[in-house]
């Protein structure tokens, strides 16, 4: 039986060059967004809970931020979030427990006690690692007439309790991270009473907080992301990220710009700051395809099986060659799916066989 070889031109160029290289402390946003890159959809799913974590790994993404509410409302539920969890622990990820919301009610603070029973009842490995806090109250309807000031004492106050909270319960081991938008450090855009009380402020959320991402969505330049975000690196040094949209054609103009960004950040501030891209389905939305093998036998009697991941939509050319000079198209299509898969028969009638994919 002839032997058959997967040829992955476009996503190995990528991780290969020196925006990507050493990238191993990436975070990303996952929602539970029904749809093929939802956590509603993947998790459960053993094919998508591992083709996820491939791309994590692919992007060195070692931190998750999932919304896992609906997944605590049954035992089957959180019989499939134990899995996820297993998984990503088994692959050096860290599952942070998302809740976010505008402000702190009272569903989120069930949420969090639902998670807390959660952790109680699964063995490390299967639990929620942290609590990763997303309340944003310059988003309520009265923020621009609000005591601005007075809202970030509360949002200080949240911290706390959750911290409270954890502890209480026996979960001190669970640490908190919280989302901050880029401009909270701006006298001009919060009411601060003085620079003391604003740093005062900061240092107070990092005696609860194990680290904080600002949330610079609307920077698409190395020095734009830099300077919103220099006053927090160096007042905070070690426990601040930086989050950045990862939408092409949006934020960026293209995905390479991103890459090169966020590569920069990585490699001039190196372990001390780490990047945090928003969000999962944006980035799976513009990432190059990837081709492989699935978790089929690769090769039967009946051929060689092949797996294609990209976004959906995508009109995808796949070709097939014995010796990586002639290539012959293998099949051409518009994707309708997030994972697809195909059998090429005639593998069995080659020594070598090659295949790559462009769109």
């Amino acid at each position: 039986m002839g032997r058959a070889f997967v040829l992955l031109p476009a996503i190995v160029l990528l991780v290969g060059s020196p925006a990507d290289a050493g990238s191993t402390n990436r975070g990303v946003w996952c929602w539970p967004t029904p749809g093929p890159y939802g956590l509603n959809y993947i998790i459960g799913n053993r094919v998508l809970e591992k083709a996820a974590v491939a791309q994590f790994k692919l992007w060195g993404i070692s931190h998750v931020y999932g919304a896992y509410g609906d997944q605590l409302k049954t035992a089957q539920g959180q019989a499939a979030l134990a899995g996820w969890n297993t998984l990503l622990t088994s692959n050096g990820i860290e599952s942070q427990f998302l809740i976010s919301d505008i402000s702190f009610g009272s569903g989120d603070q069930n949420l969090l006690v639902e998670m807390i029973n959660f952790n109680k009842g699964q063995p490390p490995a299967a639990q929620c690692r942290a609590v990763h806090l997303d309340i944003e109250p310059w988003g309520l309807p009265s923020w621009n007439t609000d005591d601005k000031y007075n809202d970030l004492v509360n949002l200080a106050a949240v911290y706390q309790q959750v911290r409270t909270e954890l502890g209480t319960n026996g979960e001190s081991n669970v640490l908190i991270y919280a989302d901050l938008t880029d401009w909270l450090d701006s006298l001009s855009a919060i009411n601060w009473p003085s620079t003391s009380v604003r740093d005062q402020w900061f240092s107070g959320i990092l005696t609860n907080l194990a680290g904080i991402t600002l949330m610079a969505y609307q920077q698409n330049t190395y020095s734009g992301l830099v300077n919103v975000v220099s006053w927090e690196l160096w007042s905070h040094q070690g426990v601040v990220r930086i989050g950045i949209d990862a939408g092409a054609g949006q934020t960026w103009s293209n995905l390479t710009d991103f890459v090169t960004v966020a590569g920069q950040l990585e490699s001039n501030f190196t372990d001390s700051v780490g990047v945090d891209i928003f969000d999962f389905m944006t980035l799976e939305e513009v990432v190059p395809p990837v081709l492989g093998t699935g978790t089929a036998p690769p090769l039967t009697t009946n051929g060689f099986n092949l797996m294609l991941q990209g976004p959906i939509g995508s009109n995808y050319v796949i070709q097939a060659s014995g010796n990586l000079f002639n290539w012959q198209t293998f099949t051409n299509f518009a994707s309708t799916s997030w994972l697809t898969y195909f059998n090429d028969p005639a593998a069995t009638n080659y020594p070598y066989r090659f295949y790559r994919v462009t769109n």
